[in-house]
């Protein structure tokens, strides 16, 4: 029938599915901008540079030599993959070659973590906003357990979160009576978790836990035979070996296949050869339990709520599965912890985010213990003090310190760029690889991390640590043959050097060199020392 003159169309009324589908996309693009902004905030200590690390800086300098057409392990050698050294290229590229970038790539890898977690919550059946408080808590105390560098652990925890969120999708849908885990369930769990074992191999461990959490529940439900469970472990090792696989292809197609194939394999089983001593693991065990009460505390509330729960009330099947699998990603992550027996104290990274899943989940069985009226600000309360507490520690730590308005590694780098020109060769012989960096200044070996070559300051590399498996005396022989434009020298570490190399360092600087600058650093003076 015609409309009738003079009146507008009806509008058709928006369909439930559609409405439902923007709905979620506003949430989780305003999921997306509030943790983006509260991980800048969060790690705002981080880019007052007090934090530095020989390993970032490690990882800058094979950045910029890759993209100066130098490989890794051929250009700057290293025995982790080739990941961290990839993803701060890419940073360099687009962000330009500076540590204030890679201090954003860690912002960044911090929210899309916590993204993540709020995925693996869902997956399970769990509430968007305990998902959040997950992202949030993650993000409060990623500056913990020397957390302000952007170490590895920071970088490859998205990936593996994504793996876990993929565990906990499979795992949900068959409590629901849907299909047994299938080989498209091991391409979703295990394709992260490759691309996770390309920055840092140790995550063995968490991929394993993935798997198991699949398995487990499939076994459990009869789900699974042991035909299919041995052809699923089969399909998901594949998956997981690929991206590794695949980053050694170049190297094969060059003629390099040796050098990533020490770099990979036969250097980090080398470097397992020693380990802590017994007090300075429990020392940093203790150190990473005591940074990480109030999420252990609260992960302690949701397994004991769900657990006095009696056998006629109706249990939270969503609380109960991130539970489980928070879990057992946790002992995961311990063991990874554990396996390289050095207990550095960035290694108890990989604790966080299963940690901040158990915390989050705490946090909601806590609040439900209330009414209902104060319920959700009781929840608001603990989350944000969970996530401000070790943020305020970290920020307390930075106002001791003046804020890194003076350091030393950059005071350092300025004195060399004051003695060479852009791009001229120099040696650090002791101090953080940044320096080369910092300083504009070329690398005269492929060992810039100092104790592969010269220094020996950590015990836990052993006493004669030697992951590269070269004549090391010979290699610092070869440097200072070639006359590097500049020699910097922690004097307070000069004890420490090996015996041989720091004779041969001494003569060089006695014959060759005169000072040009002196930096008073922690343990000692850094000296900067000029080719005459």
């Amino acid at each position: 029938m015609p409309e009738e003159a003079g009146k507008l169309p009806r509008r058709a009324a928006p369909k439930p599915w559609r409405t439902g589908a923007r709905l979620g996309v506003r949430w989780w693009l305003g999921a997306l901008a509030c943790l983006l902004a509260a991980a800048l905030v969060l790690r705002i200590p981080a880019f007052f540079p007090v934090g530095l690390t020989p390993d970032e800086g490690l990882y800058m300098v094979q950045a910029r030599e890759w993209l100066r057409g130098g490989w890794p392990y051929v250009a700057v050698w290293d025995m982790h993959p080739l990941g961290a050294p990839a993803l701060f290229a890419a940073t360099f590229a687009l962000l330009g070659e500076s540590l204030f970038s890679i201090r954003l790539l860690g912002v960044f890898s911090v929210t899309a973590t916590a993204l993540a977690l709020i995925l693996a919550v869902r997956a399970a059946g769990g509430s968007r906003g305990t998902g959040f408080a997950a992202g949030l808590i993650y993000g409060g105390h990623s500056l913990l357990l020397n957390g302000s560098p952007t170490n590895t652990e920071i970088l490859f925890a998205p990936f593996v979160t994504l793996g876990m969120a993929a565990a906990l999708r499979s795992c949900r849908r068959l409590l629901q009576g849907g299909a047994p885990p299938g080989w498209q369930d091991m391409l979703l769990i295990g394709l992260p978790i490759g691309l996770a074992l390309v920055i840092k191999s140790i995550v063995v461990m968490e991929g394993s836990a993935a798997f198991l959490l699949v398995v487990g529940v499939a076994w459990r439900c009869g789900a699974l035979s042991v035909p299919r469970l041995l052809g699923l472990a089969l399909c998901y090792a594949v998956i997981c070996a690929t991206p590794t696989l695949l980053a050694g292809l170049p190297y094969l197609l060059r003629g390099e296949l040796a050098a990533y194939v020490h770099a990979n394999f036969v250097a980090p089983a080398h470097y397992l050869s020693d380990g802590a001593s017994r007090s300075e693991a429990l020392r940093q065990t203790a150190l990473a339990l005591l940074g990480c009460a109030w999420v252990f505390a609260l992960g302690a509330v949701a397994l004991l709520t769900l657990t006095w729960k009696t056998s006629r009330e109706r249990r939270p099947v969503a609380a109960w599965l991130l539970v489980l699998a928070g879990l057992l990603w946790f002992a995961a992550a311990t063991l990874g912890v554990i396996a390289p027996r050095k207990f550095y104290d960035h290694y108890f990274l990989t604790w966080l985010p299963p940690l901040a899943l158990l915390g989050a989940v705490g946090a909601r069985q806590l609040a439900r213990s209330l009414q209902p009226a104060p319920a959700t600000l009781a929840f608001a309360v603990v989350v944000l003090t969970a996530t401000l507490s070790p943020w305020s520690s970290g920020l307390a730590e930075r106002v001791r310190t003046g804020f890194g308005l003076r350091n030393p590694v950059v005071e350092v780098a300025k004195s060399v760029a004051a003695a060479i020109r852009p791009g001229d060769p120099i040696y650090v012989v002791n101090e953080d690889p940044i320096i080369y960096i910092l300083a504009q200044a070329a690398v005269p070996t492929p060992y810039v991390f100092a104790e592969h070559l010269a220094d020996q300051t950590d015990s836990r590399l052993g006493e004669e640590s030697n992951p590269a498996m070269i004549d090391q005396d010979a290699e610092v022989a070869r440097i200072l043959g070639e006359r590097p434009r500049a020699i910097v020298l922690h004097r307070g570490r000069w004890a420490f050097l090996r015996p041989r190399s720091a004779a041969l360092i001494a003569e060089a600087l006695a014959n060759d060199y005169v000072q040009a600058g002196m930096v008073e650093a922690a343990g000692g003076t850094v000296e900067i020392w000029r080719r005459r």
